[in-house]
């Protein structure tokens, strides 16, 4: 494959390209894609009109994903919207730490957590643990503190 060499007179012009790029060899961009790039676009100034046109598809769809964002407080209090992973509607419009986001990024499946819920609540019933693993045994009691925690606000 020969090797192309670009001069940007921009990060958006590299941003343009790179979707251009991806739309051409057919894999598709993730959910979770889409919304950083949409972060991104609206970072650099430019319109959904453009994006929608680069990743074919409408415009109301990439307004939906895109007011999915939470306030992220960076240094010196100033802060930047940042997308949020499916089944995090409850943070939508809240501001969180450089430190939460990344831990959202990090761990975060995009899975709602009645979801999570229900999937943990029938490996505990149907027992499909390893009871054995001492992190295992761990990690539920930590997970029972923080549980008894939550629900004690409610």
């Amino acid at each position: 494959m020969p090797i192309r060499e670009h001069v940007f007179k921009s990060p958006l012009d590299a941003l343009r390209l790179a979707l251009a790029d991806n739309a051409q060899h057919g894999l598709p961009l993730t959910t979770w894609d889409i919304k950083r790039n949409i972060a991104r676009f609206s970072a650099e100034g430019a319109s959904l009109e453009e994006l929608s046109g680069l990743l074919s598809m409408p415009i109301k769809k990439l307004e939906k994903l895109g007011s999915m964002t939470v306030a992220v407080v960076g240094k010196r209090g100033k802060k930047e919207l940042k997308p949020l992973k499916r089944g995090m509607e409850c943070m939508k419009g809240k501001t969180v730490t450089v430190e939460a986001y990344k831990a959202h990024e990090k761990h975060d499946r995009g899975v709602s957590v009645l979801a999570l819920i229900r999937e943990l609540q029938h490996r505990l019933e149907a027992k499909w643990l390893d009871l054995e693993r001492a992190e295992i045994q761990d990690g539920l009691k930590e997970l029972k503190t923080a549980i008894e925690g939550c629900l004690s606000k409610v």
